[in-house]
């Protein structure tokens, strides 16, 4: 995470990702701890060191629907919403916010869950990339144990 704006590119627009507050990290981190252990469960038995690629959509398809399914739809509008709301659109020279007083500002992006869920994915990473890592753990640990 770095304090320059990504940017990404989504079916020819660029966007720029923004930073979601701390407590609002937490508050999305809590709604996906559930699905992303599911997600985990996919390597688990050893598969994914040496995947079957003739079974590979078979071995990965029930556990991501599950995990995908397991999110309630107040938790993925939630979701949805609040990283789209710190995200901004070039128009030329100059970056729109894709959200204003919580309306979508571009009917394209509400025609297009693709595009929607790329945004989102984007913010997410941004975000929350570095959350479960052991070194972000490890360092956040030290960080707070008393002197």
């Amino acid at each position: 995470m770095s304090d320059q704006p990504a940017e990404v590119t989504v079916k020819d627009q660029t966007y720029r990702v923004g930073r979601l507050d701390a407590r609002t990290q937490w508050k999305i981190t809590k709604r996906l701890l559930e699905p992303l252990a599911e997600i985990g469960k996919l390597g688990s038995d050893g598969s994914a060191a040496n995947p079957d690629p003739t079974k590979f959509f078979d071995q990965v398809s029930g556990p991501l629907a599950k995990a995908i399914s397991s999110i309630k739809d107040e938790d993925s509008d939630f979701i949805i919403d609040k990283c789209l709301a710190v995200c901004h659109r070039k128009q030329g020279d100059v970056w729109a916010p894709l959200v204003r007083g919580g309306n979508l500002m571009f009917s394209d992006l509400n025609q297009d869950m693709v595009a929607m869920l790329s945004i989102t994915f984007a913010v997410l990473k941004e975000n929350l990339g570095n959350f479960f890592s052991s070194d972000q753990l490890d360092s956040s640990a030290s960080e707070a144990s008393p002197k």
